[in-house]
């Protein structure tokens, strides 16, 4: 694996994770942090993707996440980019419609 997968890309630099137990989320409007992700929680997106692969996801295949935005969104996200999949995201306050075209433009397979 190149080492370039081992780093993040965050505002314009790249950070290492060796030596990081967290890696903060933040809101470049406010400059809060919304959320912490730990170099631990690998074992949550395995566990996902393992679900994925469960559900009959494939790789190649369109996985639609509509929920809104918290931790396991970002589980989700890795998860499905390691089953090989491609993420779909739905903004929660999509209308039926909306939904349906989207859906059906971007041949999605599965909805989380």
């Amino acid at each position: 694996m190149s080492a370039a997968y081992n780093k993040f890309f965050i505002n314009g630099e790249w950070l290492e994770p060796e030596g990081r137990k967290t890696l903060e989320v933040v809101n470049p409007a406010t400059e809060k942090a919304f959320a912490t992700i730990s170099m631990g929680n690998q074992e949550d997106v395995d566990r996902a993707a393992k679900a994925l692969i469960a559900l009959g996801v494939e790789p190649g295949e369109k996985v639609a996440l509509w929920m809104n935005n918290k931790p396991e969104w970002l589980f989700l996200m890795y998860a499905v980019a390691k089953v090989g999949g491609v993420l779909v995201p739905l903004n929660t306050r999509y209308r039926t419609e909306d939904i349906r075209y989207v859906v059906t433009q971007s041949n999605t397979g599965t909805i989380i």
